[in-house]
């Protein structure tokens, strides 16, 4: 674990330092998710599979059938449960 300091600016871009990129494994064009808890903001690196299945869920702007529909549900529910809370830091809320 790093701390690092840093200074938004007045464009409300705030450098993150090389040393917590590179631990973080942050290149550019990486998703990022943040999260603010209790006046703390975390940064955690979004998977390309989760975006995956997010993007199947939305879907592609059709209407899709019931079947389609729950089976869907269904998929982001499980990731839901056992990955996207590990995954995006939520399980420690």
């Amino acid at each position: 674990m790093s701390t690092e300091m840093g200074t938004m600016s007045s464009r409300g871009q705030i450098c993150i330092p090389r040393t917590i990129r590179e631990e973080m494994g942050l290149e550019e064009g990486k998703k990022v998710l943040f999260s603010s808890y209790n006046g703390s903001l975390t940064l955690t690196p979004v998977d390309e599979e989760i975006l995956k299945i997010l993007r199947k869920v939305r879907g592609s702007g059709r209407e899709l059938s019931p079947a389609e529909k729950r089976r869907r549900q269904k998929e982001l529910k499980t990731m839901t449960q056992s990955e996207l809370a590990r995954k995006f830091g939520f399980n420690n809320l």
